[in-house]
């Protein structure tokens, strides 16, 4: 027995001289790095198909979303498990990635979504103006209610409530929707989470990409650097900026919306402010943008927390109810990304801080902070895709 141990023994050491290293299991980060080229390329593979006219809604019919697994592999769901469809993929990704046969379209879910948040703010708003009386079950429900999101992984609708009880899963169904593919979550929220602490420029007149922003009516967070109209300057939460000329100290608004799927702000900087490439933590930021799937790592920095957080996308289509100080009007907002983190939270603050994204050897920016409702494990955030590709404001 001793024979066979030292015999083993030595076929392994063996075995460890001659297999090289390129042959060592890569690492989850790797994976997932792959895995985020591969997505980044199905949907470039999509927006030329759209372009030529070749379907007519905003994905083909057989796609059901695609998600990053445990491992860090790529997974796209799908309606049709032909051979045509995987070809097709195989094709836009140049690899073989994991496909699932799901029996939900994504265009189908992002249909019910839209019908949901419309009756949602259809009944909000004669819960309001007491234009009509409502059933106290669906005033409740509402009172409750905090969001709706895709979820891609499992196919359905997720409905966010701070009270998940019968009566209030029944009140939704009875009045908003009885689609089969919704799930019901509860998530925890405060009306605010106060953090007095700063993250101050470290030398004057350069300020930090997730960094102290100054002194406005709402507390704010820098995004990252931007350019809108040919001029520099940068980006944060359009919730936390009163209109388009307002002097903020270190610069001017020149653009503003809280609606639909932007809550963004671009600040022109006065002579002698500057953006640094840097995140407020010393990151090295590319002035490149990235469009995450869902499940992917990301990180967020804002002024408030004042370090990095480490979350997941829940979420890249969520869709939830804020309102305007200024008109005291429900505003309703779509297509944010959804993101739980792991290490904390945000807080009253970090509104406009800086998501981004480790991604083909370079760190990119993803969206920046809504906040609110404020979860105590996660938050909601502005898609930078959609600030470039809506709003015209560019990363660099």
């Amino acid at each position: 027995m001793r024979y066979v141990k030292s015999f083993v023994g030595f076929f392994l050491v063996l075995l460890m001289l001659v297999i090289p290293a390129s042959a060592a299991v890569p690492d989850r980060a790797s994976i997932e790095s792959a895995s985020l080229t591969e997505y980044e390329l199905l949907m470039s593979s999509f927006e030329q198909q759209k372009k030529d006219g070749k379907f007519s809604g905003e994905y083909p019919d057989w796609y059901a979303g695609a998600y990053i697994d445990d491992s860090g592999e790529l997974v796209v769901l799908v309606t049709d498990y032909s051979k045509d469809t995987l070809a097709l993929i195989c094709s836009a990704t140049r690899s073989s990635v994991n496909t699932l046969f799901a029996p939900r379209s994504l265009n189908e879910l992002m249909y019910q979504q839209s019908l949901m948040m419309s009756k949602i703010m259809s009944f909000l708003r004669q819960k309001m103006n007491n234009s009509q009386k409502l059933d106290n079950k669906l005033i409740f429900m509402i009172d409750s209610f905090v969001g709706v999101g895709i979820s891609q992984e499992d196919n359905l609708i997720f409905v966010e409530l701070s009270n998940s009880s019968q009566a209030n899963r029944d009140a939704f169904t009875k009045h908003i929707s009885s689609y089969p593919g919704i799930e019901f979550r509860e998530v925890e929220t405060v009306d605010s989470l106060e953090d007095p602490v700063k993250a101050e420029p470290r030398e004057r007149g350069i300020h930090y990409q997730g960094g102290y922003l100054g002194i406005l009516a709402d507390p704010a967070s820098i995004g990252y650097r931007a350019r809108y109209n040919g001029v520099n300057g940068l980006v944060t939460a359009g919730h936390c900026v009163t209109e388009v000329g307002q002097n903020i100290g270190i610069g001017i608004v020149r653009f503003k919306q809280f609606s639909g799927s932007l809550d963004v702000a671009f600040i022109e900087l006065y002579q002698g402010e500057t953006v640094s490439h840097m995140t407020a933590d010393g990151i090295p930021m590319s002035g490149y943008i990235y469009d995450p799937p869902e499940n992917a790592s990301v990180y967020f920095r804002g002024a408030a927390t004042g370090y990095m957080l480490n979350g997941t996308v829940a979420s890249t289509m969520y869709s939830g109810i804020a309102f305007d100080s200024e008109t005291h009007q429900p505003v309703s907002l779509s297509d944010m990304l959804r993101i739980n983190y792991s290490n904390g939270t945000t807080v009253d603050g970090d509104s406009g801080g800086l998501v981004y994204i480790y991604y083909n050897n370079s760190y990119r920016a993803v969206g920046i902070n809504h906040g609110l409702p404020a979860f105590l494990s996660g938050s909601v955030a502005t898609k930078a895709a959609n600030i470039s590709g809506v709003a015209g404001i560019t990363a660099y």
